[in-house]
């Protein structure tokens, strides 16, 4: 049965609240300002599942630098993803609301009505400067609402400017043709230097430094040097290029074949993580780090055919919602803890703005997990729904809800809603759905909250006005780069 610990009264006070808050207005009030402003470096890394990371238990030594910040630091145990791709995922992020409300869980454009961290952090007299990689990031978005800077380090034609000026609402003028696929190119190393950049032209101003790693994302084609450590006997031929359209990478390829797979995706993070270590060893060098908050998460994982499918944006299992969340300001942040309550992509920028004092312009969706990781208080799990809304023939619609024990899933297309439960303490790879009486009441009490919820983000899209966002036509650049990556047909 669905966690009980999380009960109908619980559920329903808590809906009646948020909907409440959200029809006057009414802020949740932060923890007042403090003696310092850090500066804060949100990294988020894109398609890293957490069970691939050291410090999350993998046996490979996949991170030692994100495994140093944890241990430097706090990290929360289980963090579920808004959605199995990157635009709705980072969307959520950076406004503390689902994709149902900011409107980008299809596609378009975020809203102007929705007030972003970065405007908040901008307002409040930090300087903001975004560097990225990967399309779903392109400035057409709207996710570039707020930064002073904000820089793309994919590899473009020759004399093209790569800064985009967060004036420009489409990025249409400043932007050429990609040179190369977003998917074949390193560009670690690149978001580094200029982040370094970044430090080192720092004003009285704290910086909010956002990075977006894109290198883990498929294709999976690290150095040598940072894969085969991971699998040193390998001789075979595999090429994992064009990943998803790669005939060679189906779910009964040969074992030794796919624990290469796994192989080089490993070396995909060790490769990132050494140039996170990079940025580290700046922000020491520079006497930044103790006043310097630093997140790093991932938008959401990839899928090694656990259930039959490659790369992400097929489902909602966990192999794709499960991802990190490390946070580290010394003196700050309780040193080498584990937060064991569930957590959510939605609760990333409540955290962070209590953390530096200020308040959100509206109720946000997601609750501060500061206290906790100040080690103040123990946190709550709270419940996690996530949703993929393609509404593709192939694919169909998914929605979960995920709780302490249990995780619920429905799926929708045109022929027929499907529904399952799984106890994810004794079937942690989500292959044996509950039957029986207590399934279905299971599925039952599902649909009432979902319904709830449903109702609440309704009432909170509407006050926001966030339901026309626009959709007019992709940069020609943007829309060749996302078929490239498999994204269009």
């Amino acid at each position: 049965m669905l966690d009980k610990r999380v009960g109908r009264t619980r559920w329903t006070v808590v809906v009646v609240l948020f909907v409440v808050a959200a029809i006057v207005g009414v802020a949740i009030r932060g923890r007042g300002r403090g003696p310092r402003r850090p500066h804060v470096v949100f990294i988020s890394i894109d398609s890293l599942r957490a069970d691939h990371l050291s410090c999350y238990g993998a046996k490979r030594l996949t991170s030692p630098n994100l495994d140093r910040l944890a241990a430097e630091g706090s990290r929360v145990a289980t963090v579920v993803a808004e959605s199995s791709w990157t635009l709705p995922t980072h969307a959520t992020m950076l406004t503390g609301l689902a994709q149902t409300v900011h409107g980008l869980g299809v596609g378009g454009r975020l809203s102007d009505n929705v007030v972003t961290l970065t405007e908040l952090l901008r307002a409040d007299g930090y300087r903001t400067h975004g560097i990225w990689s990967g399309p779903y990031l392109h400035p057409y978005f709207g996710l570039n609402q707020g930064f002073d800077a904000y820089e793309s380090v994919m590899q473009i034609s020759a004399g093209t400017d790569a800064t985009y000026d967060a004036a420009d609402a489409t990025g249409k003028n400043v932007i050429g043709p990609l040179h190369r696929q977003s998917y074949a190119e390193r560009t670690s190393a690149e978001i580094v230097d200029r982040a370094v950049l970044a430090l080192e032209s720092a004003d009285d101003r704290p910086l909010f430094l956002f990075l977006h790693f894109f290198d883990v994302h498929y294709d999976y084609d690290p150095p040598e040097e940072s894969w085969r450590p991971f699998d040193p006997k390998y001789a075979g031929e595999l090429d994992a290029s064009n990943w998803m359209s790669n005939a060679a990478v189906h779910v009964k390829m040969n074992e030794t074949d796919l624990r290469h797979v796994a192989a080089l995706y490993d070396g995909e993070i060790a490769y990132t993580d050494h140039h996170i270590g990079r940025l580290l060893e700046a922000l020491d060098e520079r006497g930044l780090a103790s006043d310097t908050l630093v997140m790093v998460t991932s938008d959401h994982g990839d899928e090694f055919f656990e259930h039959g499918q490659k790369g992400h944006r097929n489902s909602l299992y966990d192999e794709v919602l499960l991802v990190p969340w490390i946070v580290r300001w010394p003196g700050v942040v309780k040193k080498a803890a584990v937060v064991e309550a569930q957590a959510r992509h939605v609760d990333l920028m409540p955290t962070l703005l209590d953390f530096v004092g200020l308040d959100p312009p509206y109720a946000l969706q997601g609750d501060s997990f500061a206290p906790a990781l100040r080690g103040e208080a123990t946190a709550a799990s709270l419940p996690a729904v996530s949703r993929l809304l393609l509404a593709s023939a192939e694919v169909g619609e998914w929605e979960s809800l995920r709780l302490d024990r249990t995780k619920y899933i429905r799926v929708r297309n045109a022929a027929r809603v499907e529904e399952r439960v799984y106890d994810i303490l004794k079937d942690r790879r989500e292959h044996a759905p509950l039957e029986g009486p207590q399934a279905e009441e299971s599925k039952a009490l599902a649909r009432r909250r979902l319904d709830t919820l449903r109702d609440a983000e309704s009432r909170l899209r509407e006050a926001l006005k966030t339901s026309g966002t626009t959709q007019g036509a992709l940069p020609k650049e943007v829309e060749a780069e996302l078929r490239q990556l498999g994204y269009l047909k």
